[in-house]
């Protein structure tokens, strides 16, 4: 029973560490550090018509210190799903987290979206890529 138990632990424990966002590491660790970028582990809801909050945080190494260039990107690019800001910069100084309206219009295409976030430093360097998911749902 225990070994039957502790294989069930350490299957979950595998799933749990599989779900959430991914980053890949951007910045360069040879020149000046490096930065992710982490969204929310969980679907963000927006009904349509409306809007939700969200908020991306961007860990730096000590030793980054450019600001960054904040796109976003959607597969598909469905109309009706905008972001405010559109295309933030997010300042050496800054706090390290950056909050986002996620607007839907009357007309977004309903159900699950990953939200692709790039991070692009400003004066050069591999850029950093995290995501999160919205789901858009009907209007009632």
């Amino acid at each position: 029973m225990k070994t039957i138990c502790a294989g069930l632990v350490v299957v979950g424990l595998l799933t749990l560490s599989g779900c959430g966002n991914k980053s890949t590491t951007g910045g360069d660790k040879e020149k000046g550090g490096t930065f992710t970028i982490k969204g929310p582990r969980t679907s963000t809801n927006v009904k349509q018509g409306g809007e939700a909050n969200v908020k991306l945080t961007f860990d730096r190494s000590k030793d980054f210190t450019q600001d960054v260039s904040v796109k976003f990107e959607i597969a598909g690019a469905p109309k009706g799903i905008t972001f405010e800001p559109a295309n933030p910069t997010v300042k050496a100084g800054d706090s390290p987290d950056l909050g986002i309206t996620v607007k839907a219009s009357d007309d977004a295409p309903r159900g699950k979206h990953t939200v692709n976030v790039v991070g692009t430093p400003t004066k050069g360097g591999p850029s950093s890529q995290g995501a999160f998911e919205i789901n858009v749902e009907p209007k009632k």
